[in-house]
């Protein structure tokens, strides 16, 4: 289990600094898991499934479906202040601070397509999107 973590760390670009502050984890469970200390309990093999958009039984046990199905409910995407959950399917989404929105069809598109793009894509994205933002200020 924590040489698929760790591959899907290298592949995405994503250091353990990093992982630990974007999941919210101690400072020290990457290193830990490297060394057989501890595993990643059921909640943190759930965030590390929905931030690198990859199935939990991928995560646990290697067997396919590594990424996430389109449509699945259980999708997430967290990132940069947004928590998309459950809703999506739906249309809508939560904000982290607990405000709902509800998307366009436009929006809707987008974050599917999002939800299939490795993390430098997402970023690539995100850095467009700000971009965008800026010129049309």
């Amino acid at each position: 289990m924590v040489d698929r973590i760790l591959t899907l760390m290298n592949e995405n670009g994503v250091n353990a600094v990093t992982l630990t502050s974007d999941l919210c984890l101690a400072n020290s469970s990457v290193t830990d898991w490297k060394r057989g200390k501890s595993k990643p309990g059921t909640e943190t093999i759930i965030k590390l499934a929905d931030y690198f958009n990859v199935s939990t039984d991928w995560i646990l046990t290697g067997k396919e479906p590594r990424l996430h199905q389109i449509g699945d409910a259980s999708n997430t995407v967290s990132g940069n202040g947004i928590a998309f959950a459950h809703g999506v399917n739906h249309g809508s989404v939560i904000i982290r601070d607990g405000q709902g929105k509800q998307l366009s069809d436009e929006a809707g598109e987008l974050l599917r397509i999002y939800e299939l793009l490795d993390l430098k894509r997402r970023l690539k994205i995100l850095d467009l999107a700000v971009t965008l933002e800026e010129e049309q200020a």
